[in-house]
């Protein structure tokens, strides 16, 4: 992958392909690899089973593990709360 690239940069690329501004995206994450798009999203959650640094990178962080529908849990719970 080429430097400086990562789902963190191709959020706000792909938000204005679908024209949705990027505070308006909720993104869910479980992995180190989802830091960066954790913090770029508007709403960022991470999943009950995330290492801490993701956690702490998100506004959010569910109940149920990615195993367990915490993908669901985080669409019902924030993608219209604001």
């Amino acid at each position: 992958m080429a430097p400086g690239v990562n789902k963190g940069t191709a959020l706000p690329l792909i938000g204005r392909h679908y024209g949705i501004r990027v505070e308006e995206i909720l993104a869910v994450g479980d992995a180190e690899n989802d830091l960066d798009m954790l913090l770029t999203a508007g709403v960022g959650v991470a999943m009950a089973n995330a290492p801490s640094a993701v956690k702490a990178a998100a506004r959010h962080v569910t109940e149920k593990s990615n195993n367990e529908a915490g993908a669901a849990e985080a669409i019902r719970r924030w993608a219209f709360e604001e």
